[in-house]
């Protein structure tokens, strides 16, 4: 993890995937610690974005990171709706909506993207989305050809 934290400055993306929530959450482990500072980094000199993505329970991470906050929409997996209802409710207004994925304003403060997204499939379509917004439709299209999958849109 000191590699990691050492290189954090240089990411533009954090994907944060889902699984061992429930010991995560309850020990306070990683990688609530590595989500709070990426979401805490400034803005990067050339005023480029970061995006930080959380697919399936990752979400409730970011929301005991703190990242989720007041404005924001956030999914996760069906099984968990009820889970990130509370965490989010101790962090302030923050809409639980049942949708594949939820890509939310830029964070004026630090140009901070934050995307939730639900299950394993889900997270597959916001990956998607995010390469199309990086790289072009074109390679969106090229990456869902390559794993055979069909792009289903979110909450943008």
């Amino acid at each position: 993890m000191s590699e990691a934290y050492a290189q954090l400055s240089t990411f533009d993306i954090l994907i944060i995937p889902g699984g061992g929530s429930n010991s995560v959450l309850a020990e306070n482990t990683e990688p609530i610690h590595l989500i709070k500072a990426f979401a805490d980094l400034p803005q990067k000199s050339d005023g480029s974005l970061r995006t930080i993505l959380s697919v399936c329970t990752g979400a409730l991470f970011l929301a005991d990171a703190g990242v989720l906050e007041d404005g924001m929409k956030a999914t996760t997996h069906p099984l968990f709706y009820g889970e990130l209802e509370e965490l989010c409710s101790e962090r302030g207004e923050v809409e639980v909506v049942k949708e594949r994925f939820v890509v939310n304003s830029v964070r004026e403060e630090n140009c901070l993207r934050v995307i939730t997204s639900g299950g394993v499939s889900c997270g597959l379509d916001s990956c998607l989305w995010l390469i199309g917004e990086v790289a072009g439709t074109e390679c969106k299209e090229n990456v869902a050809e390559i794993v055979q999958y069909s792009f289903h849109e979110g909450v943008v």
